[in-house]
């Protein structure tokens, strides 16, 4: 048996009809929601056209949807902690490893640093000797220069007697010699 489907509102076509003695929630809505009219058109109130759509199945259908978004909304917080747990793990990974490699650092800096400061001692222990040498040096220098100056007023000296030696006649060559 077809019934047609009354018209609730001007704007609305009647093509379809049900089939069957007896509709079900869910061909209605079905069917309603393939009656074609325009809400601009008409002035319906949204209460109105939300209370031709509340039924049983409807309802049944929003407690499957909300049992589906919280076992969704379960299933995503269990993920997200199971995340978290990883993510805290990871991290003190990370902090254990970074520890452990600033360690090194710190030791490796410090062996470093030992070694720039012998080193640094040696050098410094080097300028210092090296400057005493220098003033030992210099001053030994200045001793031989005045040495050096005598020795050749000496030598001058004697040169100048040898010559003097050498132009006298052979018999007082003789004499100053022997004396």
């Amino acid at each position: 048996m077809h019934e047609p489907i009354t018209t609730l509102f001007s704007s609305q076509s009647t093509e379809k009809s049900l089939q069957g003695n007896k509709p079900d929630d869910e061909h209605v809505m079905v069917l309603f929601a393939d009656i074609q009219f325009n809400l601009e058109e008409e002035d319906i109130p949204d209460d109105l056209i939300m209370s031709a759509f509340h039924s049983k199945s409807y309802d049944n259908k929003i407690q499957k949807l909300r049992d589906a978004a919280k076992a969704c909304h379960d299933l995503f917080m269990e993920s997200l902690k199971e995340m978290k747990e990883s993510l805290v793990v990871k991290v003190v990974e990370i902090k254990s490893l970074m520890t452990k490699e600033v360690k090194k650092m710190e030791d490796n800096n410090k062996l470093l640093q030992d070694k720039v400061d012998v080193i640094t001692g040696a050098i410094i222990r080097l300028v210092e000797i090296n400057n005493e040498c220098t003033k030992q040096l210099a001053a030994k220098s200045e001793k031989d220069v005045k040495v050096f100056e005598t020795m050749e007023e000496f030598l001058y000296g004697i040169k100048e007697n040898f010559s003097k030696v050498g132009s006298l006649p052979r018999k007082n060559q003789y004499f100053l010699m022997a004396a």
